[in-house]
């Protein structure tokens, strides 16, 4: 079997390269194979105990999430869901978050649920929210960081929106979604109901992973902290190209955050009359050495204070991680705030799930 495999994919990238007609029928048949088994088992494939088949690599977080949003329609405890980018991936230790959510709640049987994704726009946060099946009441942590409010929305070639709708990282629809897409004055595709269709996207992204792993077997969900993209950023070198760049970040944060705000502050708005869901706008850590770059300063400023405000704009608690933290710029792997050390990992999953639980448990 594993001859034939190698046989059938050694075909499809000659089918890629090669003017063999053999070659090219095979590129061809495989990802259209792929399509129809995935039409035949709709979203079972990607919500059962065999999802990982559909993963990348083992550091496939969009596929996980999507995994766990999809898992949830038939889930009916309240929810602590974390949203944000990899600055709340590297944040959030999921077993401590849920351990301190478990021993802390004695009235509730809370899921903690870690919806954070590398690079996660505010269209897929809203996304997610609306497709999470999430029980009235439960708590939506808005992990906020520089890095969401610097892309660009509407329809330009280098907006967010455009790279989602063109190539969907998650593997799940939303009406949402579409509403915010022609807000912005796109147009969303057709959706037929079916969802490898609608997905279909996602699922040929992941052809060959998907391929490998029926023959070889899947593997298991890497641990962020051992990513292959770690150690080209926790060295010096980057960090010195962080602090010569963030000149540029303060200005593409000037130029989109407001946007990005809205979008927030409609979703925020939407799931409260929705479900009665319950936010806590949560601040990304913040790297100390921020303080000694003028510019790292004035951006951090800033954007402290908008978050600030807009939490009292949306009537929603504000939670600065790194207030009160004794970390230094050795805890984090880098200048954007991904931390590595696991004590700061600890206090900073500790901190969020007492913020949860004292928004879960306030009157409503």
């Amino acid at each position: 079997m594993l001859k034939a495999f190698k046989g059938v994919m050694a075909g499809f990238w000659k089918g890629l390269v090669l003017p063999s007609m053999t070659s090219t029928l095979v590129a061809i048949f495989v990802p259209i194979a792929i399509l129809m088994v995935a039409i035949a088992v709709g979203d079972g494939l990607i919500r059962s105990r065999y999802h990982l088949y559909v993963f990348s690599d083992p550091f496939d977080i969009y596929a996980k999430v999507g995994h766990e949003v999809l898992s949830r329609q038939q889930d009916e405890r309240p929810g602590v869901v974390v949203l944000g980018d990899s600055l709340m991936v590297y944040c959030i230790d999921e077993e401590i978050l849920g351990a301190s959510l478990e021993n802390a709640s004695e009235t509730h049987d809370i899921q903690g649920l870690l919806f954070a994704t590398p690079n996660q726009s505010t269209y897929e946060m809203a996304a997610i929210v609306d497709q999470a099946n999430l029980a009235p009441g439960s708590v939506v942590l808005i992990g906020l960081s520089q890095g969401l409010f610097v892309k660009p929305t509407g329809t330009k070639p280098e907006s967010i929106l455009t790279q989602i709708l063109e190539n969907p990282r998650l593997p799940f629809q939303s009406v949402v979604l579409d509403e915010e897409a022609r807000l912005a004055g796109a147009h969303p595709p057709f959706r037929t109901g079916m969802h490898a269709i609608d997905n279909s996207g996602f699922y040929i992204a992941r052809k060959t992973a998907l391929v490998k792993h029926v023959v070889l077997g899947a593997e298991p969900y890497g641990d962020p902290l051992t990513a292959h993209w770690l150690p080209f950023v926790d060295n010096p070198e980057f960090h010195a190209e962080e602090r010569e760049q963030v000149g540029d970040t303060l200005k593409f944060y000037l130029e989109n955050s407001e946007e990005n705000f809205a979008i927030l502050a409609r979703m925020i708005e939407r799931e409260r009359a929705r479900r009665g869901t319950r936010f806590v706008i949560v601040q990304a850590p913040i790297n100390p050495g921020w303080s000694d770059v003028a510019e790292g300063a004035a951006l951090f400023d800033r954007f402290v204070s908008d978050a600030a405000a807009f939490s009292r704009q949306v009537g929603a608690p504000y939670l600065q991680v790194s207030a009160g933290q004794s970390w230094e710029s050795a805890d984090f792997f880098d200048y954007e705030g991904h931390l590595k050390s696991p004590s700061a990992r600890t206090s900073c999953s500790e901190t969020v799930a007492s913020a949860a639980l004292a928004r879960l448990e306030a009157p409503s």
